[in-house]
């Protein structure tokens, strides 16, 4: 996989670029932007497992959140790799939350669920959505361990949202973030997997707010 790192606006017409119009007939369009580089794993020291599905820049940084490899790849204004995240550790005198791994069976007994029988809470789990804050806190939409986890550059956790309880949705729902902004108060605005009503709000200790 490769990754379009940055796109310059252009605005004259060019023949290679066009639309339809109202009688199907093709017209030049201006060009919305070129590329002007692409990065691949290669130049990244990456495997060919790479899989970016979210970036984000802030500062001087661009944060790439590589599912594949259950990581969060830091790149700095020249694009080459300053860190890797691949682990995370707790902070002095915290422990990071275990995970929410219980689901409620047909008797409606919580139970074990066998699909994260082997996740860990030291690792990312197919994640899909990242943000990055002003202060370089990197906040991840960890899908499959179904949590959002807050950490530094270092990997060191800040916060973890999850078990989010939505009344609504009834007591077997399983909250599994997707994709997710935060405002400028901490609140999470979240999109979930099975959730079709719109995107969520959170406040920044798991609580649902619409």
């Amino acid at each position: 996989f490769s990754v379009n790192m940055f796109a310059l606006p252009v605005s004259e017409k060019v023949s290679d670029n066009y639309y339809y119009d109202v009688h199907g007939v093709a017209a030049d369009s201006p060009v919305a932007y070129r590329t002007v580089r692409m990065i691949d794993y290669r130049e990244l020291g990456l495997p060919d497992s790479f899989e970016p599905v979210d970036l984000f820049v802030q500062g001087d940084y661009l944060y790439i959140l590589n599912r594949a490899g259950n990581s969060v790849v830091v790149l700095d204004q020249n694009y080459e790799k300053i860190t890797e995240i691949r682990s995370l550790v707790a902070a002095p005198g915290e422990e990071i939350p275990e995970l929410n791994n219980k689901i409620l069976d047909s008797e409606g007994n919580l139970v074990l669920d066998s699909e994260m029988a082997t996740a860990s809470k030291y690792q990312l789990n197919s994640p899909n959505g990242l943000y990055v804050n002003k202060d370089g806190d990197i906040y991840v939409a960890d899908t499959n361990n179904r949590r959002i986890v807050v950490f530094d550059i270092t990997g060191t956790v800040k916060n973890v949202v999850q078990a989010v309880k939505v009344t609504v949705l009834g007591s077997n729902y399983v909250f599994k973030p997707q994709k997710l902004a935060v405002d400028s108060g901490g609140g999470l605005q979240v999109i979930a997997y099975g959730v079709n009503r719109g995107i969520m709000q959170i406040d920044d200790d798991g609580t649902f707010r619409q």
